[in-house]
């Protein structure tokens, strides 16, 4: 056992392990990446907020086709079409591209938010890989079932408790 506590506490395996740990968290969001109803509606806010509209979602009602009302309700993440803009403005409306960015710096921001917390509750550097691993390698249903919009939030969560 003292040997494979010697050898997840090796600085090169450590480095190995965060690696292999993006590689497949990467992987795993660009496989169940996808943007539906519900992100196509924070696009829509996203983009009305880059043409001056507010962070809204514009409706055409059939007794006035012409004339659009803005419905101003936030949709869950919060935040995130405002996370969005910027990036829809650097890919040039690209929502596959845009979406994708943030949903890999959430993933990749995941793994060392939960590294740090290993060290701020003071694990050891095995415990701390270990940590890396579950959090890098394993799926989990707020990545998978929720649609990756979550990544983002869940990561903002855990750098809050900091």
């Amino acid at each position: 056992m003292n040997k494979l506590i010697a050898f997840l506490s090796n600085r090169y395996v450590s480095l190995i392990i965060i690696f292999l740990s993006i590689a497949i968290r990467i992987i795993n969001v660009l496989f169940v990446s996808y943007y539906g109803r519900d992100k196509m509606f924070l696009v829509l806010q996203s983009k009305n907020l880059l043409e001056g509209k507010g962070l809204a979602v514009s409706q055409y009602f059939a007794s006035n086709t012409i004339t659009p009302v803005y419905d101003f309700t936030p949709l869950w993440p919060p935040g995130y079409p405002i996370i969005l803009t910027p990036f829809l403005k650097f890919f040039d409306y690209d929502v596959a591209a845009a979406t994708t960015v943030i949903d890999l710096i959430g993933g990749i921001a995941l793994i060392f938010i939960t590294r740090s917390i290993g060290k701020h509750l003071k694990f050891p550097p095995a415990a701390v890989n270990i940590l890396t691993l579950i959090i890098g390698c394993f799926e989990y249903a707020f990545i998978s079932e929720a649609l990756p919009t979550d990544i983002s939030s869940f990561a903002f969560f855990l750098g809050g408790l900091l």
